[in-house]
């Protein structure tokens, strides 16, 4: 299926943790290989 126009996702997600380490676990890479990728078994 294709589509002429772009769509427009927003994603959002409430997170119950100190702003510093959401900051870390979002932008550190050791933090995202863990959250962003699915894991080899």
């Amino acid at each position: 299926m294709e589509t002429t126009t772009p769509t427009k996702i927003t994603v959002e997600a409430t997170v119950n943790a100190p702003i510093e380490k959401v900051w870390k676990s979002w932008s550190e890479p050791q933090h995202i290989k863990n959250w962003c990728a699915e894991k080899m078994i």
